[in-house]
């Protein structure tokens, strides 16, 4: 069997996104508030996430996962944190150093990243905890079709392990995927841990 026009995976993959951030959205805040402490409780504990000295984790954007406890609880461990920093005319992110307090202003798409900019190369992340619309049991992720994610995880120099944010009914049991797509090696939701399958 020919497998499916390219055409029609889009537009499949349109329609999951689009049904999963509806679901997201209609979660009230309250709600997220306290999936997300379950969802910081479970990371918190692990051995991967304690032994981390450098991780890479985005503010908080409307529905998503709420990463604010957990920024102040890496940062009060001594962990070196950096949030995505985007240019949108070069679509391109940037892991920027960050801590409780600096600075912010509104970037591309309306998310807030630092206003000054520090660098920290791929190369020194332990740890890269990525938002989603959507994933899978195997590890393959689903963004908001602007490519920015995409584009800094196929980095060859970032060598760190990759793990995926979302409420539970976010990880369906297979998303079609890209060839180029990077999957991730970990989700993390209220229910706990899911490790991607071994190839």
């Amino acid at each position: 069997m020919n497998p499916p026009p390219h055409s029609d995976i889009r537009l499949h993959k349109a329609r999951i996104r689009r049904e999963l951030l509806e679901r997201r959205n209609a979660l009230s805040v309250p709600e997220r508030m306290r999936r997300g402490e379950r969802i910081a409780g479970h990371l918190l504990e692990h051995p991967r996430v304690r032994s981390a000295s450098a991780l890479l984790l985005y503010l908080t954007f409307r529905s998503e996962v709420p990463t604010e406890p957990l920024i102040v609880a890496l940062a009060e461990a001594g962990k070196r944190l950096a949030v995505p920093h985007m240019t949108s005319g070069e679509r391109a992110l940037v892991a920027a150093e960050y801590a409780p307090g600096d600075a912010l202003e509104t970037g591309p798409y309306g998310v807030s990243q630092p206003v000054l900019l520090r660098p920290l190369p791929a190369s020194s992340l332990d740890l890269v905890l990525a938002p989603g619309a959507v994933f899978d049991r195997s590890g393959s992720r689903m963004g908001y079709g602007k490519g920015y994610y995409d584009r800094y995880l196929s980095d060859p120099e970032l060598r760190g392990w990759v793990l995926g944010l979302a409420y539970e009914f976010q990880v369906l049991d297979h998303l079609p995927a890209e060839p180029h797509d990077r999957p991730m090696d970990a989700l993390v939701t209220e229910e706990g841990w899911t490790l991607r399958p071994e190839p």
